[in-house]
């Protein structure tokens, strides 16, 4: 069996090809621990939008007499 040489072996490769084989890959270190930002923020919007939600039914009930959960 031949062997390659190692002039023919890197012409066919890129200096960009060449730096990611030689970098090692980085894992994530904080992945899976706590809460993100994005987490809290969805978090955060939805227990906002719920309380502006039960704020307009509350002034709709007592005002109009027209909310769902007040009246």
């Amino acid at each position: 069996m031949a062997r390659r040489t190692a002039t023919s072996y890197r012409a066919g490769r890129t200096a960009q090809a060449a730096d990611e084989a030689a970098a090692p890959e980085a894992l994530p270190a904080d992945e899976g621990k706590g809460l993100t930002f994005v987490d809290a923020l969805s978090i955060t919007t939805t227990v906002l939008l719920l309380a502006a939600i039960l704020m307009t039914d509350y002034y709709l009930g007592k005002r109009y007499g027209t909310g769902i959960f007040f009246k």
